[in-house]
């Protein structure tokens, strides 16, 4: 009971069901080739699954852990059930347990979030910018007059000219009068030489 609970077998009508699966009967001499069809299917959660049977015998739709059974479901007629939660369920028929199926049960798609609308937010409004108070001006001062500088007195200092000796009139200097007086000594020589080879 706590099973059926949990994953909300619900029985409804084959019209709206989500998935269908036959009860097929290919040979009725090869029992081996009855079977589901299709084999899988993939529902999302809360969807259903319509069972049909297309063959000659009672076939029923077991789940190997007993989570649902159809119960036999003569030749033409439909079953249908929903599962409410996710995972994979396997099952066979119960009188023909070469018969399997499986239902793959996905998380169901979750609801799109209510989109939120948020107030526009008002700024307030900033007083109008005001022009800032003109500076005073300020004359510049004028630089200061420097003072004259005081003249150094000074002394005139008298220089004397240098005087040179002045020669004597009629006189020779020093530097002409010795080269004369070598001169002459060497003509008095060689005078005195010539007369004493005359004799």
């Amino acid at each position: 009971m706590v099973l059926f609970v949990l994953w909300l077998l619900t029985w409804v009508s084959p019209a709206y069901a989500d998935a269908d699966v036959d009860m097929v009967e290919p040979s009725e001499t090869d029992m081996m080739s009855w079977a589901f069809d299709p084999p899988e299917v993939t529902i999302q959660a809360g969807q259903m699954v319509t069972w049909t049977n297309s063959g000659s015998q009672p076939h029923t739709a077991t789940a190997v852990s007993g989570t649902f059974d159809t119960g036999e479901i003569a030749p033409g007629q439909s079953k249908t059930m929903a599962l409410a939660a996710s995972g994979t369920y396997e099952y066979i028929c119960s009188p023909h347990p070469w018969m399997k199926g499986t239902i793959q049960v996905t998380a169901a798609a979750a609801e799109p979030a209510a989109q939120q609308t948020t107030a526009p937010v008002t700024l307030p409004t900033l007083p109008p910018a005001t022009k800032p108070a003109a500076l005073p001006t300020i004359a510049a001062a004028a630089p200061a007059a420097q003072a004259a500088p005081t003249p150094t007195p000074f002394r005139l200092v008298t220089t004397s000219p240098t005087t040179t000796p002045t020669p004597r009139a009629g006189g020779l200097s020093m530097e002409l009068a010795l080269p004369l007086l070598a001169g002459g000594a060497g003509a008095a020589a060689a005078g005195l030489y010539l007369l004493r080879r005359r004799r």
